[in-house]
């Protein structure tokens, strides 16, 4: 079964330019884009994450319950 992803077999035909590595090289973009957007959700989620595990420290040290790591 053809992909959406698929050159037709006409393409060549019509045009005269045939560009099978054409359309997997769309193939490994999209797959590309989708590592890409994963990695910049991750991201964002550890910033947030990081902001609010630093908020939560700067109200115990505030509060005198934090101990601090001895050298």
């Amino acid at each position: 079964m053809a992909g959406l992803l698929t050159e037709p077999p006409w393409l060549g035909q019509e045009t005269g330019h045939s560009h099978p590595g054409l359309l997997r090289g769309y193939e490994d973009f999209s797959e590309w884009a989708g590592h890409y957007k994963l990695k910049l959700k991750r991201e964002a989620a550890l910033e947030q994450w990081s902001r609010r595990r630093i908020e939560q420290l700067l109200l115990l040290s505030l509060c005198g319950d934090v101990i601090p790591a001895s050298s």
